[in-house]
C-alpha cells in the first residue's frame, strides 16, 4: 500500500472553500472527506481530477447570517443553512485558543444531523429498548484494541446487511465513523476519547437497529490476497465519494489490524454503488 501524501491537500481545500455543505440534489458534500482519503491512501495526483468531476454537483457557500454565540450555540445545531455562521464561529474559536483544546471541547459535545439517515434514526425514540445499548460496551480498557474490535465488528455488520444502495451507504458510516474516531483519539483528552467511543458504538448500533436484517454479522470471511493497491486503484477509478472514503477507512484499519473482512468489504462496496 502506498505511503500517505498530502501534497495536494491545501490546494484542494482552497478550491473547495467557496462551496457549501450541500450538493445540488440535497445530499451532503463529501468532497473534503474524499480529498483527505485520497491523500491518506497515497494518491495526491488523483485529487484534482476527482474534484473536477465532482465540482458541478456542489453549491456555493451561503452568506453568513446571524452570529453563533457561545452562550446559546445549541440553538444553531443541525441548521444546514447556518453553515457559514458555524464556519465563522470556529474561525474565532481557533484564533482565541490552541487547536487541540478546540478539538477536544467540540468532539465531546453532542451533535445533531439532518438527512435521510437521521430521519431513520429518529424512529428509535419509539424503541425504548435501544437506549441502554450504550452501556453494552466497556470503555475502561486500552482504547486502540477496542477501536480495532469495533471497526471490525461493524465491517462484518456491513457485509451481512448491505444489500442495496440505501443500506450500503448507511452501513458504510458504521465503519467510517469509528475509523475516523481512531484518528482523533490521540489528539484529545482521555476522558473525551472514552466518552466519544461510547457514542460511536451507540451510533453504529443504531444503524443496525434501523437498517439491519436477521443476520447481525458475517462470520466466515473467505481469505484473499492482500491486494490493497488494487482495491485502492479500483475505488479511485470507480469515483463515488462513499466508495473512496470507505476504501480508505478499511485499508487504514487493515494496515493496523489485518483482517480479511476489510478487504472483502471494499471488494463488496465496489459492486454495490453505481460508478461516477
Amino acid at each position: 500500500m502506498r505511503a500517505p501524501s498530502y501534497a495536494s491537500l491545501d490546494d484542494a481545500l482552497e478550491i473547495l472553500a467557496p462551496h457549501g455543505i450541500e450538493l445540488r440534489n440535497g445530499n451532503s458534500n463529501h468532497a473534503p472527506m474524499v480529498v483527505e482519503a485520497l491523500c491518506a491512501m497515497g494518491y495526491p495526483e488523483a485529487v484534482m481530477p476527482w474534484i473536477a468531476r465532482y465540482r458541478e454537483r456542489m453549491l456555493p457557500r451561503p452568506a453568513a447570517g446571524a452570529r453563533v454565540r457561545r452562550e446559546d450555540w445549541r440553538t444553531a445545531l443541525g441548521e444546514r443553512g447556518r453553515f457559514a455562521d458555524w464556519s465563522a464561529f470556529f474561525s474565532e474559536e481557533l484564533r482565541e485558543g490552541p487547536w487541540r483544546e478546540v478539538l477536544d471541547r467540540w468532539v465531546e459535545r453532542q451533535r445533531n444531523y439532518a438527512g435521510n439517515i437521521t430521519a431513520s434514526l429518529a424512529t428509535l425514540d419509539d424503541l425504548p429498548e435501544f437506549g441502554p445499548s450504550i452501556g453494552f460496551i466497556d470503555t475502561s480498557g486500552e482504547l486502540a484494541p477496542l477501536l480495532s474490535e469495533i471497526t471490525e465488528v461493524f465491517a462484518r455488520v456491513y457485509l451481512a446487511n448491505a444489500h442495496d444502495i440505501r443500506s450500503t451507504i448507511a452501513f458504510i458510516h458504521g465503519v467510517t465513523s469509528p475509523a475516523a474516531l481512531a484518528n482523533i483519539t490521540p489528539l484529545v483528552s482521555d476522558r473525551t476519547a472514552r466518552a466519544t467511543l461510547g457514542y460511536a458504538w451507540q451510533s453504529s448500533c443504531a444503524l443496525y437497529a434501523c437498517f439491519g436484517g436477521d443476520t447481525a454479522m458475517a462470520e466466515d470471511i473467505e481469505p484473499r490476497e492482500a491486494d490493497e493497491d488494487d482495491l485502492a486503484d479500483r475505488a479511485i477509478a470507480h469515483g463515488d465519494e462513499h466508495v473512496i472514503k470507505f476504501t480508505e477507512a478499511c485499508l487504514q484499519r487493515y494496515a493496523i489490524s489485518p483482517s480479511a473482512v476489510y478487504l472483502a468489504a471494499v471488494d463488496h462496496v465496489l459492486g454495490m454503488i453505481p460508478r461516477r
